[in-house]
């Protein structure tokens, strides 16, 4: 017995290493230039003494202005010809154009928008979108928040200049101005931009802070109460770390980049040679209309008679974010012209980027399904659908790892394209009919670059999608005009459905982002999710609404699993003939199998009917553990209350203690992740209890070994599932009090003796033939054989003797 057990420890260990080996595999480490480290800010001193969170990469992380930064980072493997935006390369044509960052939309909740966007003259391109909705909160970063400034280091002396300012933010409401310089903090000095962002960290939210700012020379002083942060959809930054700012700072290219593909007969390269990217320098905004909610960027391509340009519209929703949170109006809309002011035609194609910089919280605890068995998957993934139908969703490890040529899609139409995330989506819908194609090549492109030291996962990189426009003439004073819809926000299966092609939004919409894996989940998984929100609208908290939903299906899958209980009392009850029949036939395999067969029928019982209910059950939990997988409405959803660190995310694990800087294989690459979570062990020993419960004892030692692999399986199963979301671990306990409460409700087996008896009672022997009655003179002699009452009588002569 111990020689199989050691084996079984061996053999678990081997599969444990292999199966490590295939995630090694799948999911490699990537070279230098492969996506950047998402180190713990808080680990690093980053966030000062604000609470660290469960992702880092959500972390505003300050400014990389360091020179040597660049220099320790390399190039993506996968196709990347958009260099990172040194510190200076702004200011370097700012003597032409300005360098400005104007908005549209807000972030107060009573308004009719769902976002604000900050746009950046550089290339045109959009810097920051952040949501609305207070539902959508940053899960990681708990300091109190005044609003995407883009804020830049004085020249000359202390402080930090403001170089945006969101309508609706608390900077806004406070009456901060783009200009202002802020020198004070609660009467504190601001010595730069990381000063200023190193002591905000240490407030929390509805906290009132007090600014020292100049305005015009003047001094002023503002009152400030913070919020929380809001989740950002497109952020700027580097090496994965999400920057607090783009002034001054290198960072990876912003979202929405435009430039020539060709002029003529110069391709692509040569254009960049002749110094012509549309994508590294500032354009000039000619309008921003925040009330029509437009703004217009032009510029006139140098060395060519053209004039590119970009125009961004917002739209509002019908009624606020609080009357209907999933109306259709988490979109942008991008009109994109190309203008001819020559005297000759010129043939012209050009390539859009798409979304950058989209959130990767939960990367060191999440899985994201994929659509292929085996494929690596990412965090950000590159999503395509094309018009005949075919999807594709590239984990971004592939894209790092893989030949980006794989992904590659020419003349063939598209419906949507663009980056999907765990919760949230960005997405490119050209507004165009089913037979008009405009878009020669669409493929994925990575733009992060990584730190040379301590590589993190490749699923981190960040990627982007790329179209490339067909070659078009453009006869004199004409104009090439192409418009796409921006999507941008949660991925609610209501929102999603209104958005898709034109005129085939009800077939073809972004609702096939959300994925459960085999259609059968899908089938369960969907009505499951809709019985957790109907009970979570009942301001029961989704914590209670888990465990509602969890006793709607207990009592639906009662009838099954009450016979499954039922045929292990029964099971139980037949051990110790079992036991018998295994020791009376211990060598001859076929003669026992034979005899338990006799003995299942004599009892009407069949050893399958515990099986099958499970094969009838596997579905129902699948589809439910898919279901909650998937809802973003757990996402920032605490167990208790939003008060309460401990669980107060129930799409991560619930994180009761720190320590990664005292545990083993337990930092973020680990599989055993930086914190101590409590709900897994408490479903692990609670799992074990239904098993002793359920489990008859052992009738030989087969069994018995049987019995004690599962139960260190049970345990190697804790270390695996040591990272799941705390809203499963709940469904999970729930599950198990329903079925213990099942067990403990059910009748008991006979004690021990009794089925001894029963096991026995058909191997006596028939009692023999009665003896004729004998007289009353010899009934009176006592003898050794006698029965009765003659039999205690001899034991009682015996005890005297």
């Amino acid at each position: 017995m111990d020689r199989r057990f050691f084996l079984f420890v061996f053999l678990a260990m081997t599969i444990f290493m292999g199966w490590m080996a295939i995630l090694q595999r799948l999911q490699p480490p990537p070279p230098p230039g492969g996506p950047a480290d998402v180190a713990d800010a808080a680990a690093d001193g980053d966030v000062g003494e604000a609470p660290a969170g469960p992702d880092a990469g959500e972390i505003d992380a300050g400014r990389v202005n360091d020179p040597s930064a660049a220099d320790a980072s390399t190039t993506a493997p996968a196709e990347r010809d958009i260099p990172a935006a040194p510190a200076e390369a702004a200011e370097a044509t700012a003597a032409k154009f300005p360098l400005l960052r104007p908005t549209l939309g807000s972030l107060d909740p009573g308004s009719r928008q769902r976002m604000l966007v900050t746009f950046n003259t550089r290339g045109a391109a959009v810097e920051m979108i952040e949501l609305t909705d207070r539902r959508y909160l940053d899960v990681v970063d708990r300091s109190g928040y005044l609003g995407y400034l883009a804020l830049a280091d004085v020249e000359e002396g202390d402080g930090c200049r403001v170089n945006a300012v969101g309508h609706g933010t608390p900077a806004a409401a406070a009456g901060l101005q783009v200009g202002d310089v802020i020198l004070t903090l609660d009467e504190q000095d601001v010595v730069d931009v990381d000063d200023f962002h190193t002591r905000l960290r240490k407030r929390r939210p509805k906290q009132r802070v007090t600014l020292g700012v100049v305005r015009d020379g003047g001094p002023q002083e503002l009152t400030v109460d913070l919020i929380r942060r809001p989740v950002s959809i497109v952020r700027p930054e580097y090496l994965t770390k999400a920057l607090n700012t783009t002034a001054g700072a290198t960072h990876d290219p912003l979202s929405f980049l435009l430039t020539l593909d060709s002029v003529g007969d110069r391709d692509f390269d040569r254009l960049l040679n002749d110094g012509v990217d549309l994508r590294t320098v500032n354009w000039e905004l000619t309008t921003e209309d925040a009330e029509a909610g437009l703004v217009e960027f032009r510029y006139a391509v140098p060395q060519t008679q053209l004039v590119a340009i970009k125009r961004y519209r917002l739209e509002p929703g019908e009624s606020d974010v609080g009357e209907d949170p999933l109306a259709r109006a988490y979109h942008l809309t991008l009109e994109l012209e190309i203008e001819n002011r020559g005297s000759q035609p010129q043939t012209v194609a050009y390539r859009l980027d798409g979304p950058t910089g989209l959130p990767t919280s939960g990367w060191w605890y999440a899985n994201k399904i994929q659509r292929e068995w085996f494929s690596a998957g990412g965090l950000r993934d590159f999503a395509r659908q094309l018009s005949e139908g075919t999807f594709t969703l590239a984990g971004s490890a592939a894209i790092a790892d893989a030949d980006a040529e794989e992904y590659v899609q020419r003349q063939m139409p598209v419906d949507f394209l663009g980056i999907d995330a765990l919760y949230f989506a960005a997405m490119l819908i050209p507004e165009k009919d089913a037979e008009t194609n405009w878009i020669a090549e669409s493929r994925p492109v990575t733009v992060g670059s990584l730190p040379t030291k301590d590589p993190p996962p490749a699923r981190l990189t960040n990627v982007t999608c790329r179209l490339i426009s067909q070659t078009e003439k453009l006869e004199p004073q004409k104009s090439l005009q192409h418009t796409y819809t921006v999507f941008a926000g949660p991925k609610q299966s209501k929102l999603l459905r209104q958005y898709g092609p034109p005129g085939r939004v009800e077939q073809r919409n972004l609702s096939s982002l959300i994925y459960y894996g085999l259609t059968l989940f899908m089938y369960v998984a969907i009505p499951l999710g809709w019985v957790l929100e109907m009970f979570a609208h009942l301001n029961l908290g989704y914590g209670v609404a888990i465990v509602c939903l969890t006793i709607v299906v207990r009592l639906g899958m009662f009838p099954i699993s009450r016979k499954q209980a039922l045929g292990a009392i029964k099971m139980q009850e037949l051990a110790p003939e079992m036991k018998r029949i295994s020791e009376k036939y211990k060598n001859d395999l076929e003669k026992r199998s034979k005899a338990l067969q006799e003995m299942y029928r004599k009892h009407n019982y069949s050893p399958l009917s515990g099986c099958l209910p499970l094969f009838i059950q596997m579905p129902i939990f699948i589809g439910l553990y898919k279901s909650l997988q998937t809802n973003i409405n757990l996402r920032g959803a605490p167990l208790i209350s939003d008060s309460i660190r401990w669980a107060d995310n129930l799409s991560a694990p619930d994180m009761l203690l720190r320590w990664d800087s005292w545990m083993f294989f337990s930092d973020y690459t680990g599989f055993l992740g930086p914190y101590l979570n409590i709900l897994p062990l408490v479903t692990v020993a609670l799992f074990l209890w239904q098993q002793k419960l359920f489990t008859p004892p052992p009738t030989d030692e087969q069994s018995a070994m049987m019995q004690k692999m599962m139960k260190y399986m049970m345990f190697f199963m804790g270390v695996l599932f040591f990272k799941v979301p705390s809203g499963l671990c709940v469904y999970f306990i729930a599950s198990s009090f329903w079925g213990i409460g099942e067990r403990k409700m059910l009748p008991k087996p006979p004690p021990k003796d009794a089925q001894t008896a029963v096991a026995e009672k058909p191997q006596r022997e028939p009692p023999a033939k009665e003896k004729p009655t004998a007289s009353k003179s010899e009934s009176a002699k006592p003898t050794t054989n006698g029965q009765g009452g003659k039999r205690k009588k001899g034991a009682k002569k015996k005890g005297k003797r």
